[in-house]
């Protein structure tokens, strides 16, 4: 039986010193005519057996629909060129600033691995590093509004204050509290699909909303996947063209979750 649930998260940077972090606001929530698309997707995994088969159909499913709509394609890189320091933030060695958090809406279809005792998207290339940590991206403080992470537990249970971190801005952060499967159903693009009105037979959807239901058609029944949003207001957001968009939301340590249940 499909179930969704609400919660609220701290990020582990208030716990760890437990006083209230003042709001801040983040970057530009311009809204680009047209807004911009980028993504990146790993199916090879060189010198294991973790090699994965759909996840460029996943990733390039979001980026092709919403290009059908009139969206700025500005990357698809995959395997050896889908880089972790492009999902890593300036500050931080990464280059960010011209990749992920320069477009609207991203996606990452691909592994995840422990590192250090929290899941961390695992890449296969040296630049910079084959791991992208929790404390590696402030996702939202330029441009990034949504990002989906088709990647295994991302934001299971041990992990949501970690991961909250990530939110500089940014609306909303889609992923996995369970595993994720590599389906033949691509993610992304029942994602896009959901998100998009085609004509006067079709109505958009939220992103949250449609996140459920790309799990729904494309993973097995027991999947969990998970929202995280700066406040309440972002999950409520559609994307650009579709619908309203919440204002570019304060940062503090306080974070919404919803988990939903295939």
């Amino acid at each position: 039986m499909k179930k969704t649930t609400m919660g609220l998260v701290l990020c582990v940077y208030a716990l760890a010193v437990l006083i209230s972090i003042a709001p801040v606001y983040a970057g530009n929530d311009d809204g680009e005519n047209p807004p911009e698309v980028g993504v990146e997707w790993i199916n090879d995994y060189p010198g294991t057996e973790d090699d994965l088969y759909y996840m460029d159909d996943s990733a390039g499913g979001l980026y092709n629909k919403l290009g059908d709509t009139g969206w700025n394609k500005r990357f698809n890189y995959g395997d050896s060129l889908a880089w972790e320091e492009d999902f890593k933030d300036v500050s931080n060695g990464g280059t960010d600033n011209i990749y992920i958090d320069d477009v609207d809406i991203a996606m990452f279809a691909g592994h995840s691995t422990v590192k250090d005792g929290h899941v961390a998207l695992y890449f296969t290339t040296l630049h910079d590093d084959y791991y992208l940590e929790w404390f590696d991206p402030e996702w939202g403080d330029r441009d990034l509004e949504w990002i989906g992470l088709h990647s295994c537990q991302v934001l299971r249970d041990a992990d949501l204050s970690y991961w909250a971190c990530t939110l500089n801005g940014l609306h909303l952060l889609c992923g996995f509290k369970s595993y994720a499967f590599d389906t033949s159903t691509p993610m992304g693009k029942k994602w896009a699909d959901r998100m998009v009105d085609d004509g006067w037979w079709d109505v958009a959807y939220t992103v949250k909303q449609s996140w459920w239901y790309a799990a729904d058609v494309s993973q097995p029944s027991g999947t969990v996947v998970r929202v995280m949003g700066e406040t309440l207001e972002c999950g409520d957001d559609y994307i650009w063209g579709q619908g309203s968009v919440c204002s570019d939301p304060p940062v503090d340590g306080t974070k919404y979750y919803w988990t939903h249940t295939v």
